[in-house]
């Protein structure tokens, strides 16, 4: 309906408006379509720019994730037995839930169930443990930032999973390009 709509408004244009009248309408209207044609280049410019930097920061955050469980594992292996076993065993199955589970429901943009309680296993676990040196203390403190990393970036890394270019910005592009490929068919320009 919308194509038909747009032919007849340009017969009828064609039809109703002589050839040299429609020519000199064509320097002001391609003045408007060349700042519209820059504008819709900054925008897709700026698009890409925020998507690569997504990306970037998407590729951090995972790193930082599991920089974080492999810190505490390593803490984790200087603690006293009960806890040691219990926090390292863990940490390897919390790995294997987020790279066999988690990522590929992500793509859906839904969490592993597994490893979120995973996650909060591991958080129960080092809060759990009890210091009883100086040396254990500085251990205690050290696993609890680790901790606190892994939770932070598992977060992060769910959200940027889910979130994408804000809706306005695919509006201002949808319009924009709308307009510039009707200006192409109606005045030839571009």
């Amino acid at each position: 309906m919308a194509v038909l709509l747009a032919v007849s408004g340009l017969i009828f244009v064609q039809h109703r408006f002589p050839l040299e009248f429609r020519e000199a309408h064509n320097v002001p209207i391609g003045v408007i379509y060349g700042a519209l044609s820059v504008t819709f280049g900054v925008i897709i410019g700026f698009s890409a720019y925020l998507v690569l930097n997504k990306y970037t920061t998407s590729q951090t955050t995972v790193a930082n994730e599991a920089g974080g469980v492999r810190a505490l594992y390593h803490l984790a292996g200087q603690f006293p037995e009960p806890p040691r076993d219990r926090i390292q065993d863990l940490a390897v199955s919390y790995a294997r839930a987020v790279v066999d589970e988690e990522w590929p429901l992500m793509e859906q943009g839904q969490p592993s169930p597994r490893a979120a309680t995973l996650e909060q296993e591991i958080t129960q676990s080092v809060d759990s443990f009890q210091p009883s040196t100086s040396g254990e203390q500085a251990l205690f403190s050290q696993a609890l930032e680790r901790t606190y990393d892994l939770n932070q970036g598992r977060t992060l890394r769910l959200l940027y999973a889910t979130s994408g270019l804000p809706p306005i910005l695919w509006f201002v592009l949808g319009v924009l390009s709308g307009y510039r490929h009707r200006s192409h068919l109606l005045f030839g320009n571009g």
